[in-house]
């Protein structure tokens, strides 16, 4: 059995308070000792006087003679102290006879003495704590973060209960950690576009005012339909999926999406939203993997191979988001809102700091979706049923109860390519492939290909990213659409921007000849 204390985000993300000074990476303190102190402060010049109440000083200059009340001695655990590589550390830190490394000191000015209570290391001083202020002065515990991580973890929890240390109502991170943690659910599933079974490129046929970051779009690569819901609980993703897909078939009725997913990769990538940047820790992203990832990564189809791996996360301004699913977790309604639910619940849990037991050595049953994701029983037969016996869904028009994409008789032909001499290979290539998958209604149209020498970066065509050569008016004799480009791109190639628009601008106009027919 596994047993998993949760972590909240904003115990890691906190920055302190505007009493807070730091250096270098004294900020990392704050995790450790932020329930216990009110503020942190860095190279501060300490008298009687000046000294606040509930405060760590680190590397301090101090103007004031101490009385030790009582010597306590810390220890470390074996591994900490065997560890060649960091052994050094809290020696660094333990210098004898109250001479804190990096704490400097000047001539008192008081001649009273301030009791404290020195806490040893080896025989060496690391730290004193001052009981009238509930205030410590140590030395450079922020110098590296090995000083954090491996002496301050270990020892922190023996000074607290040696001082009978209780959580202080006004600490660095007392608001913020009780909290409730409330995740909000966003996704960006991808899905192959099809059209009377034919999977196509997406951009060759999908045209929106934002591709890249509207509702419905293309992804990164173009090839995918990526559709971007309106974050929210799953309930409500659930429903703004549907809104989308909906959208979808009323205004691309010949077009179908898919989840098979063996000509491009389709990714199913979750969002969890905290409301600031955050990167999961090892154990948050196991948990996922176990509950999800696990279950649903075989869900992939065959062009997904470079990314079809377990741990997939990435930050994000409003969290982070989890990338092993694939699209086909989004194939039907019940499937994408328990999808969602089990990541909602998995990170309120662990976020919320809750204790998440689970057996990792075998594969979660329904029960442990029941006891550790929240599912009912009858979600988490069904969740676990889909996987097992996944078939990639070939229409989501229908696994989303939307009408059938209509299906025209018309008779589609190709387009010919035609070049003059002098035209690279990988040029010709290039735009071939922005003809790929067009057809059109009108029989033996081609394109013809011609050099244009007088300037550098021109096209015959309006197209964005050219330079225009003539007024940009198309010349179609006999169903042959002739197009002029200038000699530099004809030989030594184009921007993937560049193919891309000259492929849309001339499938454009062909298309706009069918319309006239």
């Amino acid at each position: 059995m596994k047993n998993i204390k949760g972590k909240s985000p904003y115990r890691e993300n906190i920055r302190g308070n505007s009493d807070c000074v730091f250096f270098e990476q004294a900020d990392g303190l704050i995790p450790v000792v932020g329930e216990h102190v009110h503020a942190i402060r860095c190279y501060d010049s300490l008298s009687i006087g000046s000294i606040m109440h509930n405060v760590m000083y680190v590397k301090p200059t101090v103007g004031f003679k101490i009385k030790t009340l009582r010597k306590v001695p810390l220890t470390l655990p074996e591994e900490v102290v065997n560890d060649p590589e960091y052994t050094s550390f809290p020696e660094h830190l333990a210098i004898s006879n109250i001479e804190l490394y990096n704490i400097r000191y000047t001539e008192s000015t008081d001649t009273s003495e301030l009791g404290a209570i020195v806490f040893t290391y080896n025989d060496n001083v690391v730290m004193f704590y001052l009981p009238s202020y509930n205030s410590f002065v140590c030395g450079n515990l922020g110098w590296h973060e090995h000083y954090i991580t491996l002496f301050l973890q270990n020892v922190w929890p023996q000074i607290t209960a040696e001082l009978n240390l209780e959580k202080i109502d006004n600490a660095i991170i007392q608001d913020i950690t009780k909290k409730k943690v409330e995740v909000l659910i966003g996704c960006d599933p991808e899905f192959e576009l099809t059209k009377n079974n034919r999977v196509l490129k997406a951009d060759r046929h999908i045209h929106v005012t934002d591709m890249y970051h509207g509702p419905i779009g293309v992804d990164g690569a173009s090839a995918q339909i990526e559709i971007r819901p309106k974050p929210g609980t799953p309930a409500q993703v659930t429903r703004n999926i549907k809104k989308l897909i909906k959208t979808f078939s009323s205004d691309y009725e010949e077009y179908d999406l898919s989840t098979v997913g063996n000509k491009y990769p389709l990714g199913g990538h979750i969002h969890v939203g905290i409301g600031t940047e955050y990167s999961p820790d090892r154990e948050l992203i196991s948990l996922l993997d176990h509950f999800v990832g696990s279950a649903t990564i075989e869900m992939s189809g065959t062009a997904r191979s470079e990314y079809k791996h377990l741990g997939k996360c990435r930050s994000q301004p409003h969290g982070f988001e989890y990338r092993t699913p694939p699209g086909s977790v989004f194939m039907n309604p019940g499937m994408a809102f328990i999808t969602m639910k089990i990541v909602k619940n998995i990170c309120e849990k662990y976020f919320n700091e809750g204790e998440i037991e689970y057996d990792d050595s075998m594969s979660p049953v329904v029960q442990d979706y029941v006891n550790v994701c929240g599912l009912t029983k009858k979600q988490a037969e069904y969740f676990l049923n889909t996987c097992r016996n996944y078939t990639p869904t070939k229409s989501m028009r229908a696994s989303w109860k939307m009408p059938p994409a209509v299906k025209k008789a018309t008779a589609l032909h190709p387009v010919e390519l035609k070049f003059t001499d002098g035209w690279s290979e990988y040029v010709r290539n290039s735009i071939a492939n922005e003809f790929e998958e067009f057809e059109t209604s009108i029989k033996d149209i081609s394109i013809y290909f011609y050099m244009v020498t007088e300037a550098d970066s021109t096209c015959t065509l309006c197209v964005e990213g050219f330079d225009l050569y003539g007024n940009g008016t198309p010349v179609i004799e006999n169903n042959i659409l002739e197009v002029g480009i200038s000699r530099n791109f004809a030989e030594y190639g184009m921007t993937v921007f560049q193919y891309r628009n000259l492929g849309s601008a001339i499938r454009n106009i062909i298309t706009s000849l069918e319309d006239e027919e």
